[in-house]
């Protein structure tokens, strides 16, 4: 395991300020490899297979923590590639996904520097839940203002409305998630 022990409990108890530090694709500290976490409390069984490069590894995650959290290591390979989560459920069945915690926020710093001046004229196009395609990938981006918030998640029936599965990234001082 490559987390500490504190950020294992801060991602189980959903208090990480920024979980995409921690989940999804990563290099090694020391630039050897990448390890990749997900956290699925639905999953029985988690595998990262790579979706542009066909050479690159196929990691199978194992389960870190009883709720849900997974995590998997290669040496094969020590820069981030796009990947595919494959998702297999304790009654079997199996489902394939883009992982949400690989993609770049989609606000970036003159948004929320113009946001914070009160200059964002158009701040309805990046806030709320924005349909995009990313990479290939169709999907919503969300970003909500929420300065006072402790944690924010996304939930739907999509997730079990369990807002463990999709905490959203702070984004500094302006606010916004």
């Amino acid at each position: 395991m490559f987390l500490t022990s504190e950020e294992l409990k801060s991602l189980v108890s959903v208090r990480h300020r920024s979980p995409h530090t921690l989940l999804g694709m990563h290099p090694l500290g020391d630039g050897s490899g990448l390890v990749v976490r997900a956290f699925l409390p639905e999953a029985a069984k988690v595998e990262a297979v790579p979706v542009h490069e066909p050479d690159k590894p196929t990691l199978n995650l194992d389960r870190l923590h009883e709720a849900g959290l997974f995590e998997g290591s290669t040496r094969e390979a020590n820069r981030v590639y796009a990947y595919d989560l494959v998702i297999i459920d304790h009654q079997g069945g199996k489902r394939q996904t883009r992982d949400p915690y690989s993609f770049l926020p989609t606000l970036g710093e003159t948004d929320l520097y113009l946001f914070g001046q009160g200059n964002e004229r158009r701040i309805y196009e990046k806030l709320g839940s924005q349909l995009r395609v990313i990479d290939g990938v169709s999907g919503a981006s969300f970003a909500v203002w929420a300065p006072n918030a402790q944690r924010v998640s996304v939930v739907g029936d999509f997730n079990g409305w369990d807002g463990r599965c999709h905490p959203m990234r702070h984004l500094g001082p302006s606010g916004v998630w």
